[in-house]
């Protein structure tokens, strides 16, 4: 009788073993069979992507070559009335352009004549200018009761001062003129 529990208890022990090792053999058949599975799904998702690329690649590429002809009879077709057009307008373009020519330098010979008067009067301008500055500046030194060497060294100081400034003029002059010209030969360009 004791034997035969014994002997129970190793039949027992033996087949829970082999109860264990049957559910992992089943857990490892059933995790393989997942992992074969969603490879397969995955060969498949990526198989269906590129099968849709490829399908949409087709599609590009016969619209592409639909749109290139149609580009390429637009694009006769402009070019023949641009023909067309460019010879009626070469004609009326070269006589606008003449006349433009013509326009463009008497423009800027009355302007170059314009700017020669104006530079001519300015130093004239200038030397009455400075002549009022001066006997104006000379009056304001009365007042100050300071000796004859004194009163020459700031007549001096002035006059050097109202040199610098009267360079200072013309050079302004100078670029305004400069600029003028350069407005107006891009004016004169751009149209």
């Amino acid at each position: 009788m004791f034997r035969s529990i014994e002997q129970e208890m190793i039949e027992q022990e033996f087949i829970q073993k082999q109860q264990q090792e049957l559910n992992e053999a089943m857990q490892g058949i059933i995790q393989e069979q997942k992992n074969t599975l969603a490879q397969c799904e995955e060969e498949y998702l990526t198989r269906t992507r590129q099968l849709k690329r490829d399908r949409e690649s087709v599609i590009w590429d016969v619209e592409g070559r639909l749109l290139q002809e149609k580009y390429h009879l637009f694009k006769q077709q402009v070019k023949d009335q641009l023909s067309l057009q460019r010879h009626q307008l070469k004609k009326r373009g070269e006589k606008e352009m003449e006349r433009m020519c013509r326009d463009h330098n008497s423009q800027m010979e009355e302007l170059r004549a314009q700017l020669a008067q104006e530079r001519a009067r300015l130093p004239k301008f200038q030397r009455q200018d400075g002549k009022t500055k001066l006997v104006s500046y000379k009056h304001s030194l009365k007042p100050r009761s300071l000796s004859t060497a004194e009163q020459r060294e700031l007549v001096k100081q002035f006059l050097l001062q109202e040199e610098k400034r009267q360079k200072r003029e013309r050079q302004q002059q100078q670029q305004q003129h400069e600029q003028h010209l350069r407005q107006r030969l891009r004016l004169c360009e751009s149209n």
